[in-house]
């Protein structure tokens, strides 16, 4: 298995039989898109303490999931429109940003400013 990252110019080179369970595949074009529609549904309450909330958010990131990545923007990008992001969260929101980024425009086969816009397009942003 063969995938390039391209913010880093890094590519990943790996035998399927030797990927440990600590690697996922990339996500498909399809759950890239039902990830893109959980972006426009997502509805639920952003934690009011902030401290609470950076720690949720960075577990979320660090776990690498684009589900739990969708989430942690979703949740940002709704706090940005209200004026109330810290620094920590707006560090948070730019790396959900660039991992959403990065992963759907390798599952949708589309350039990264593309990718981004249809991410902002989902967010309402």
């Amino acid at each position: 298995m063969q995938v390039f990252f391209e913010r880093e110019e890094l590519t990943l080179i790996a035998r399927a039989d030797e990927i440990t369970q600590e690697i996922r595949k990339p996500i498909s074009a399809t759950e890239a898109r039902e990830l893109l529609d959980g972006i426009s549904s997502w509805n639920e309450k952003v934690k009011t303490q902030w401290k609470a909330r950076a720690d949720t958010h960075q577990s979320a990131l660090d776990s690498g999931d684009p589900e739990a990545c969708a989430k942690v923007f979703k949740n940002l990008s709704r706090l940005e429109s209200e004026g109330k992001l810290r620094q920590a969260d707006r560090n948070h929101l730019k790396h959900a940003l660039e991992m959403l980024t990065d992963e759907l425009s390798r599952a949708l086969g589309k350039r990264r400013s593309q990718a981004r816009r249809l991410i902002m397009d989902a967010a309402g942003a």
